[in-house]
């Protein structure tokens, strides 16, 4: 089974992205290689309108690259920020025009496992906390769907070498179900531990007050 490192290896060596365009290549390596929320959120969007003015039968796929862009912008934001409002974030998550979106992404962010966090609301402003599960996005599952989105709809329209690529996103599938089920088994230890310290805590909160009776009692 190839690494991640041996995939992205194979990715340069084979020299995909000369046979793509140049909007492509942006676009990837926003979502391979950049670090910043910052920058993700700036070009992110201005390498995805050039692309689709350049390429309109690419208009489809934007969906899926706005969603793929907004989830690398949450899933860097972490390694800045430990909370966000609400107003803040949308200004960041430019293919999202309203809170209540953001919340919807958010939600569907959580339910797949790709961030997590909770959201509260104060004096009527929304505002995001990222937990500690967050560092459960930082896997293989999480990127390989990225690059599924990006390069199995947006490099096979524009790019040749069809073969090629089945072959190299074939292993990245392999990857992919394997990394799902890293996942999946981890989030479920994680959940475990939780119920436990829940009910612990829940134990020794009745023993304190059973102790408290029995003191009132005397």
């Amino acid at each position: 089974m190839p690494s991640r490192e041996q995939l992205m290896q194979s990715i340069q060596i084979d020299n995909i992205q000369a046979h793509t365009s140049q909007h492509v290549c942006d676009l990837f390596n926003l979502i391979e290689q950049e670090q910043s929320p910052f920058t993700i959120s700036k070009k992110g969007k201005i390498a995805l309108d050039a692309l689709c003015t350049a390429s309109p039968n690419l208009n489809s796929y934007r969906p899926f690259i706005e969603r793929t862009l907004s989830v690398r912008t949450l899933q860097q934001c972490k390694n800045f920020y430990r909370n966000m409002k609400l107003s803040k974030l949308q200004n960041m998550l430019q293919f999202y025009s309203n809170e209540t979106s953001i919340e919807r992404l958010l939600y569907e962010c959580n339910r797949e496992g790709l961030i997590s966090t909770t959201i509260s609301f104060q004096n009527g402003e929304g505002s995001m906390t990222f937990t500690p599960e967050s560092q459960v996005a930082e896997n293989l599952f999480t990127f390989g769907a990225q690059l599924k989105v990006v390069f199995n709809k947006v490099v096979e329209a524009t790019s040749r070498g069809k073969a090629q690529r089945l072959r190299i996103f074939q292993k990245v599938k392999e990857k992919l179900e394997e990394e799902a089920s890293d996942a999946q088994r981890h989030r479920q230890e994680m959940a475990k531990i939780q119920q436990e310290l829940a009910e612990q805590k829940a134990k020794e909160k009745a023993e304190l007050e059973k102790k408290r009776l029995a003191d009132v009692a005397r």
